[in-house]
């Protein structure tokens, strides 16, 4: 037997004990994972140890159905094997790879290569975090990069821990944004409160405008709270059932929402102009109208006096879709990915000056996605924004 065929034999023990694990721990998707890959990797080694692989093909050893990307290396870093969905991480075709042919000259990053090479070197198992910036954009992805010994030679599993990480900013972010949010007029209403009370004590006649103050904080407070207990029930439907799904009449519904809106859009002599060319769909009612209400309120906030406002509903392919346009001072490109987070605010200055809750947009994306649609923002810094939502049918 050659050294190359016993040096694969012994990654077949390996990968079996890997293989012996997951047996006995199934419950857990990340042992799982790495039993994927052994009882893969474990037929396709042991068909080239009995030459049943021609050896030009050992380059990639690994089934290219497997998820998750990995590397297999020597224990002096030569390259051993690999799966296509690497490829994108390093960002460089099977030729470049086999080329290259080590671990320390592939494009992964000092740190995380010194790292890999410290634990092959040392002969332990690692996890380590990896962030990988975007050629394309400002979104990186991140990675936990798993370092195992199997039999002489190490694997090196990439697992997409992106979401996650996004999901885990987002809670933080949200965190601090609701002590902001909620801080600001708590102070406001505190301020005032201690002023009356001195007036009070003074024997001084009481400001009405303090009054007033403490009156607009406390309903920014109360919206706030019903706008975040809305949130957390759309959080939680997930999707409408059948019996939700009412047909609503959108012609009906936009009289609704103007006539509503209608003393904000007169104090800015701004103009509405409806085009209905769907006029009914199955939806709930309630969220339909949450939905057109929180945009146009945006319209009419964010754009100038005597502006036009532009809602439309139409029929598109598979569905409807409302259509909602301002002249504001529109949306920068790099903004629109965060529009509807909630508190997120492309200019947090105007936050006290507007007296919302910061979760109108957050709602209007959860309330189309109960739906089973999608909702997104064209718009140029400038150049007003116009927001899109697709409803399937």
């Amino acid at each position: 037997m050659s050294r190359r065929s016993a040096r694969l034999l012994g990654l077949v023990a390996g990968l079996a004990a890997i293989a012996s694990v997951v047996g006995a721990a199934q419950a857990s998707p990340v042992v799982a994972s790495a039993g994927a890959v052994a009882a893969a990797l474990i037929a396709i080694v042991v068909a080239f140890a009995r030459g049943e692989a021609p050896a030009e093909e050992t380059a990639a050893l690994a089934p290219q159905e497997f998820a998750d990307p990995f590397i297999l290396v020597a224990g002096d870093l030569n390259l051993l094997g690999w799966n296509s969905q690497i490829l994108p991480i390093l960002r460089l075709t099977p030729d470049e790879v086999r080329e290259r042919g080590r671990l320390d000259r592939l494009p992964l990053g000092q740190e995380l290569i010194a790292a890999c090479a410290a634990a092959i070197d040392a002969k332990t198992t690692t996890s380590l975090t990896y962030r990988r910036a975007s050629l394309n954009s400002a979104t990186e992805r991140y990675y936990t990069v798993s370092v195992r010994r199997s039999g002489e030679d190490w694997l090196l599993a990439f697992h997409d821990i992106t979401e996650f990480r996004l999901a885990e900013r987002q809670r933080m972010d949200f965190v601090a944004n609701v002590s902001h949010e909620i801080r600001t007029p708590l102070t406001s209403i505190s301020g005032y409160a201690q002023t009356l009370i001195s007036d009070l004590d003074a024997g001084r006649a009481l400001e009405r405008r303090f009054l007033e103050t403490i009156q607009r904080n406390t309903d920014r407070l109360l919206l706030m709270t019903s706008d975040l207990l809305d949130l957390s029930k759309l959080d939680a439907k997930g999707s409408l059932a059948i019996e939700d799904r009412k047909e609503v009449d959108l012609r009906r519904l936009t009289e609704d929402v103007l006539e509503e809106l209608e003393p904000s859009r007169r104090n800015k002599s701004q103009v509405i102009a409806t085009a209905l060319h769907a006029e009914r769909m199955l939806g709930s009612r309630k969220y339909l109208f949450r939905i057109l209400r929180n945009l146009c309120q945006n319209a009419i906030r964010y754009s100038p006096d005597g502006s036009r406002i532009r809602v439309s509903w139409e029929n598109v392919e598979n569905g409807i879709e409302l259509r909602v346009a301002d002249d504001g001072p529109g949306v920068p490109v790099t903004e629109q990915s965060r529009l509807f987070e909630r508190f997120y605010r492309v200019d947090p200055g105007r936050s006290d000056r507007d007296g919302g809750s910061g979760l109108g947009l957050a709602i209007v994306k959860h309330a189309v996605l109960v739906h089973g649609g999608s909702v997104r923002v064209e718009s140029e810094s400038g150049e007003g924004a116009t927001f899109i939502c697709f409803f399937p049918l």
